[in-house]
């Protein structure tokens, strides 16, 4: 029983893990970050935290992301 156990263990993780980096680029959550939004580029959508940035920084983001898209 313990060995049907663990096998169901590990097929349900690799399924939770595989599940998890589907789509990987696609979308990006940032929560607490401070640093360049130039590196958030690659990704298709981007959830910032924008107590970090102001109006300009953002707008200036959106343009530069639609000029390389």
């Amino acid at each position: 029983m313990k060995k049907y156990n663990l096998i169901v263990a590990t097929i349900i993780s690799a399924l939770a893990l595989s599940a998890c980096s589907y789509g990987e680029g696609e979308y990006g959550v940032f929560l607490s970050y401070d640093g360049d939004l130039e590196d958030l580029s690659d990704y298709k959508t981007v959830v910032i935290d924008a107590q970090y940035f102001d109006k300009e920084d953002i707008e200036d983001f959106k343009e530069q992301v639609l000029i390389y898209t």
